[in-house]
């Protein structure tokens, strides 16, 4: 649909060019008023290029520590109101990710399953699932991590189990609806043989998915010698492969015989000393890191939507 100032698309549209999910942009204009969709006869909300660079400044002022509320209350205040402008960028940031990761480590401290689900429903929709995976879920992680190698005390370990356990079924949860939202390219996501920790690469995947990409997702210890056939029946235009310290060493030299038997481009992530990472740069392989927003930013750049 066109309209006087240009092109109209629905909200799927939107969602997929900025990374951020429908959910969350109807929480936002319900609840903050920061969105004001045009509409059609039928009531469904349409969007312009001028909503796409909305949405991107809010998330920018959002990562700067801005918290939804105060970027509303501007909004209420005369004049024109940009979030990154120098009068929101001199307010004071609520600690917003601060109060969430409190909250979700005593849920984990309790065995509170049902307080994880109502912190992560919550936190989900009113922000963008990156966001949301950077600021709250990779924290609790990597705390948890450190707590588990401690194990000073015997209820660390379990504590760790817990949240990896449920944080699986919550990914899971998620993936099916949001494969059926997806219509981008297919990409097969796997970790590669010996490596069993599944947990990077699925928060990876359900990053990918949100972004509209497709992902045939694979799970632990993958051999590799599938990948040819695989790649091809499948029609995926992407390979992203996982790697930790516990993988197979033989991987190295089974991945660069595949890989002139592949046309399509095979991404590498994770964090492994035992593999060679300069000669599969060198013979093509795209290393994405163990960042994962670093990685989404590569691996998007590589892969277009189109």
């Amino acid at each position: 649909m066109v309209s006087e100032s240009g092109l109209l698309f629905p909200i799927r549209v939107l969602s997929q060019r900025t990374g951020v999910g429908s959910s969350t942009l109807r929480a936002w204009e319900r609840r903050y008023g920061l969105l004001q969709p045009k509409r059609t006869p039928k009531g469904h909300r349409l969007y312009s290029e001028a909503d796409v660079e909305w949405v991107k400044q809010v998330v920018a002022s959002l990562e700067g520590g801005l918290s939804l509320a105060l970027i509303a209350q501007q909004l209420q205040q005369p004049g024109e109101f940009s979030p990154q402008s120098d009068a929101s960028t001199q307010l004071v940031a609520t600690p917003v990710w601060d109060d969430y990761q409190r909250q979700m480590r005593q849920a984990v401290a309790q065995f509170a399953v049902e307080r994880l689900d109502a912190l992560f429903n919550e936190a989900t929709a009113l922000y963008p699932l990156e966001m949301v995976i950077q600021q709250l879920i990779e924290p609790i992680l990597s705390q948890l991590g450190q707590q588990w190698q401690r194990r000073q005390r015997e209820r660390e370990v379990a504590e760790e189990h817990l949240f990896s356990s449920w944080l699986r079924g919550r990914i899971s949860a998620r993936f099916h609806h949001a494969y059926t939202q997806a219509s981008g390219p297919r990409v097969v996501a796997a970790c590669v043989a010996g490596c069993f920790h599944e947990t990077g690469l699925l928060l990876f995947s359900l990053m990918l998915l949100h972004r509209g990409y497709r992902v045939i997702y694979l799970g632990a210890d993958l051999p590799l010698h599938s990948l040819p056939l695989l790649s091809q029946q499948s029609g995926a235009k992407a390979v992203v492969l996982s790697v930790q310290t516990q993988m197979n060493p033989e991987v190295n030299g089974e991945l660069m015989a595949l890989l002139p038997q592949l046309s399509i481009p095979i991404m590498v992530g994770g964090e492994s000393s035992q593999f060679d990472w300069s000669s599969a740069e060198q013979q093509g392989v795209v290393v994405l890191g163990c960042d994962l927003q670093v990685a989404l930013r590569l691996f998007c750049h590589r892969i277009g939507l189109r």
